[in-house]
């Protein structure tokens, strides 16, 4: 959640449209707005649901995620973080309020969203689910999602071996393998990868 928007901004042209997948308080996304960009696609299901469905997520266990959170979301129970992502969800719009002519929100999972979309954008943030798969999926999705020449951006690589997230690393490894695309590095945790063309 801590991006470097001081090397986004060389980034992230002026006046374009792009996705940003897990948007969580909201907080990236006004410095996203903020930077002049046209139109942000917020897409975050801002529901817990998806964590208690998965066998292995990236905290491990289910039980580990509700402890994860337990400060903000007041407890470690189910009800509990229904509650606390409602809430999450309410505050994102307030927050946001200011720039509600250029945000559209998307309460679907990423693969929800992904099915759904017609549209082409300039580039994609990619910062929701952060297991190997969740992150790999959601780079293939992007792909089919962009315009030609545009980017995606994303956060939490390990560049190195104290910072980042194990899944979310693995996750664009594989995608840059497969893919033979370059993968750029700016920020801490962050990265970036242009799209040539459609794959």
């Amino acid at each position: 959640m801590n991006i470097d928007m001081i090397s986004l901004k060389d980034i992230i042209p002026k006046g374009t449209t792009g996705v940003e997948l897990g948007v969580w308080l909201g907080d990236s996304s006004k410095r996203f707005l903020d930077m002049g960009i046209r139109h942000l696609h917020l897409v975050d299901a801002w529901n817990p649901e998806a964590y208690f469905e998965q066998s292995v997520n990236e905290f491990g266990s289910v039980d580990n995620y509700l402890n994860a959170y337990s400060h903000q979301a007041g407890g470690n129970t189910k009800k509990h973080y229904y509650e606390f992502y409602e809430k999450m969800y309410n505050e994102v719009h307030l927050k946001l309020l200011p720039y509600s002519d250029r945000v559209t929100f998307h309460r679907q999972t990423t693969l929800e969203f992904f099915n759904a979309n017609t549209e082409l954008f300039d580039w994609i943030y990619v910062d929701a689910g952060h297991a190997h798969e969740e992150v790999y999926t959601d780079l293939y999705n992007c792909v089919d999602a962009i315009k030609p020449g545009g980017f995606i951006i994303g956060d939490d690589y390990s560049w190195t071996p104290e910072r980042g997230k194990a899944g979310a690393t693995s996750g664009v490894n594989q995608f840059i393998k497969e893919t033979g695309l370059t993968l750029e590095r700016f920020g801490a945790v962050q990265y970036k990868i242009a799209l040539r063309n459609k794959l």
